[in-house]
C-alpha cells in the first residue's frame, strides 16, 4: 500500500491487540524483563494494561499508524513531566498489575523499572521522549517508520519542545541506522552492570535530535 494511505492517529483502547504486539517488538529484552519471561505472556500483559489510562504503557500517550483499518506501526511520546506522571500512575495501578501478572512477577517488574530508572538518563521537560517505536516486521522498509518519526517531530514542535530523545539497544544496529538517518545523534552510552544484566544486553544509547 502507498504511504498516502497511512493514517497516524491517537491510539484508542480498542487498539490493544496490535499495540501490545508492537510494544513487544520495540524492545523484547525490556518487555521480557518487565512483564514476563515469554513473548506470548509479555504481550498478554501489555494487552491487558494498554486500555487503562495514563500509565507508561497506556493508549493515552500512544499513536498508531493505520493502513486501511489495520495498525501497522506505533510509538508513545512523553515530555519529562508527562513521563514522570505516567510512571507514578503505573505504581498506582498496583492492584491491577496483580490481575495482569502472576504475583511472583511483580517484584521482578519493580526491580526492572528501578534498574532502568537508575541507569538511563532522565527525560527533561523540554524533551519529547519517544518510546515503544515499532513497525510490523512485514511492513518495515516501506517508509512507515519515517512517517511515524516525522509525526513525532511534529508533536514535539506543536508542544514547543526543543528536541526528540530516545534510547536504543547498543546491539540493535538496524534501529541505530534508522535513527541516525532520521537525524539523531548519540550522546551517551549506558553500560551500567546491573542494568545490562537485568535486560540481557551490552547496554543502550541515548540519542537526540533537535527540532
Amino acid at each position: 500500500m502507498g504511504l498516502d494511505k497511512i493514517i497516524i492517529r491517537p491510539a484508542q483502547p480498542k487498539d490493544a491487540p496490535a499495540a501490545a504486539r508492537l510494544m513487544y517488538y520495540s524492545g523484547p529484552n525490556y518487555m521480557l524483563a518487565f512483564f514476563s519471561q515469554t513473548e506470548d505472556k509479555a504481550i498478554a500483559v501489555l494487552r491487558k494494561m494498554f486500555p487503562l489510562p495514563r500509565h507508561a504503557e497506556s493508549y493515552t500517550y500512544a499513536f498508531v499508524a493505520q493502513d486501511e483499518g489495520n495498525v501497522v506501526g506505533a510509538f508513545s511520546g512523553f515530555n519529562g513531566k508527562s513521563l514522570r506522571c505516567a510512571n507514578r500512575v503505573s505504581r498506582m495501578y498496583g492492584p491491577v498489575w496483580l490481575v495482569a501478572l502472576p504475583p511472583w512477577q511483580i517484584p521482578r517488574m519493580i526491580a526492572a523499572f528501578n534498574d532502568f530508572n537508575t541507569a538511563v538518563p532522565p527525560v527533561l521537560d523540554e524533551e519529547y521522549y519517544v518510546m515503544h517505536f515499532a513497525v510490523l516486521p512485514d511492513r518495515q522498509g516501506q517508509g512507515i517508520g519515517k512517517q511515524l518519526m516525522e509525526f513525532a517531530e511534529g508533536q514535539a514542535r506543536t508542544k514547543g519542545l526543543k528536541r526528540l530523545t530516545l534510547d536504543v539497544e547498543l546491539d540493535n544496529e538496524g534501529a541505530r541506522r534508522f535513527y541516525k538517518r532520521s537525524g539523531f545523534q548519540a550522546i551517551k552510552v549506558v553500560t551500567d552492570l546491573a542494568y545490562c544484566k537485568r535486560f540481557g544486553f551490552r547496554g543502550s544509547i541515548r540519542m537526540v535530535k533537535p527540532v
